[in-house]
C-alpha cells in the first residue's frame, strides 16, 4: 500500500469512529462541554424568539394600517355612493318640477 493510500485509510477509519460516537462523546471531540452547548442552544432559541416577536409586531402594524386603508376607502366609497344618489334626487326632483310647470303652462 501506498503512503496516501494508509493515511486516507486512517483519516476514514477515524471519521467512521467520530460518526458512530454518541453525541455526548461527540461534543466532547468538539472541544464543547454539554453546558456550552444547552447555553448555545438556549441563546438561539432566545434569539429565535425575539426574531418572531419582532415579525409578529411588524404584522400587527401591517394589519392596522391595512384595516385603516380599508376603512377610509369604505367611507369614500359610501360618500360617493350617497353623493351619487342626491345628485340623481336632485335631477329627478328638478326634471319633475319642469314637468310640473310645463303641464301647468299648457
Amino acid at each position: 500500500m501506498d503512503k496516501l493510500e494508509i493515511a486516507l485509510q486512517e483519516e476514514s477509519q477515524l471519521l467512521d469512529a467520530i460518526l458512530k460516537q454518541p453525541l455526548e462523546g461527540l461534543l466532547y471531540d468538539l472541544d464543547l462541554m454539554p453546558e456550552q452547548c444547552r447555553n448555545a442552544t438556549a441563546n438561539m432559541r432566545r434569539i429565535t424568539v425575539e426574531e418572531l416577536r419582532k415579525e409578529i409586531e411588524r404584522l400587527r402594524k401591517e394589519k392596522e394600517w391595512l384595516l385603516k386603508q380599508y376603512a377610509t376607502e369604505l367611507y369614500d366609497a359610501h360618500k360617493a355612493i350617497r353623493t351619487t344618489y342626491n345628485r340623481d334626487s336632485i335631477k329627478q326632483r328638478i326634471v319633475l318640477e319642469m314637468q310640473q310647470a310645463l303641464k301647468e303652462r299648457e
